[in-house]
């Protein structure tokens, strides 16, 4: 019994370390990350891919107002949201970044012409409410109007009673499990292949923090949280997980599934289903990011530059992949 508690203790010792190394790594080419962050508005790193706790990192500078933040979705029909692959949604928006956002209520997304009824929780999408969620039993981040200064963001809890505030309800999302709530830690040990995202800081610029897992692992959201406490993080929450777990940057889908089939439980037919999702499921919604021209301050409103809209960083490799397909849950 007392070697199997030992190896368990080194396990999960050397899980904590990995996330520590990866930050080390992070932390060694800080001020060249931070560059690259003011020059292009984001980053992209795989220091943490490669080793627990196997997540995808971007860094999105919420200072530039060249960076329009929304929540993406098709138009809905009469058949209710269309569910579309990550890379469908962030073409849709012409969007250089897209993570997959919270749940829906609707058809599962294991193949096209499927739909949402409605988000599983409180949704803003460029100022137009798309559900609020009755009682208080979730958090949501919400994001500001861009102006010449950026985008302001916040993490609204409203479980500890907090009212969801006008003025951060252009875009929002919401979730079940927040990661930090006012700079302090709330995460659990619970383990999930999921994507994340919250709000925090590095050399002095304001970021927007997106974690997306590989598909070959699972991180507990406590791996997050050190990730998100690396970046001076002051909310964060965990996404939808799983097989929605999905991450475009710069065309490239980085964590694709890979070919798999999913067990899912049949209430109505009381019997195991096995579900085809591809490469990609289909989802109601991303967190999109995309190259819109400056917001100049009042002084500069008779200037006409557009700003510098190039995305692409020559010093990133966002053609990584996570490329061992497994069982999902």
């Amino acid at each position: 019994m007392k070697r199997i508690l030992f190896a368990l203790f080194i396990a999960f010792s050397l899980v904590g370390a990995s996330t520590q190394t990866c930050l080390d790594s992070i932390d060694s080419k800080s001020n060249s990350i931070a560059s690259r962050i003011a020059n292009n508005g984001y980053v992209y790193l795989d220091d943490c891919s490669d080793d627990d706790p196997y997540l995808h990192i971007v860094l999105v500078n919420l200072d530039d107002s060249t960076n329009q933040v929304s929540i993406t979705h098709f138009p809905k029909t009469g058949k209710g949201y269309p569910l579309k692959t990550i890379m469908e949604l962030a073409e849709h928006e012409k969007a250089y970044i897209a993570v997959n956002g919270f749940t829906w209520i609707g058809d599962q997304g294991d193949k096209s012409d499927q739909y949402a009824t409605e988000p599983a929780g409180t949704v803003y999408s460029k100022g137009t409410k798309i559900k609020v969620r009755g009682g208080d039993r979730e958090v949501v981040l919400g994001f500001a109007e861009r102006d010449y200064n950026g985008t302001k963001a916040k993490l609204i809890d409203r479980s500890q009673g907090e009212a969801l505030q006008p003025d951060y309800l252009i875009d929002a999302d919401n979730s079940t499990d927040s990661i930090i709530k006012h700079s302090a830690p709330s995460a659990g040990d619970k383990d999930f292949q999921t994507s994340s995202i919250g709000i925090g800081k590095l050399s002095g610029m304001n970021i927007l923090i997106i974690l997306s897992a590989c598909k070959s692992e699972t991180a507990s959201l406590k791996e997050h949280e050190k990730i998100f406490s690396f970046f001076s993080g002051s909310g964060a929450m965990r996404l939808d997980g799983n097989s929605a777990t999905s991450l475009s940057v710069n065309g490239k889908h980085i964590n694709e599934l890979g070919d798999f089939h999913l067990s899912a439980f049949s209430y109505a037919r009381a019997k195991y289903q096995k579900r085809t999702y591809g490469k990609a499921r289909h989802i109601m919604y991303a967190i999109t990011v995309k190259k819109v021209p400056a917001i100049k301050p009042p002084e500069d409103n008779n200037s006409t530059d557009g700003g510098d809209n190039n995305t692409t960083d020559p010093t990133q490799d966002p053609n990584k992949v996570c490329v061992s397909p497994v069982f999902h849950p």
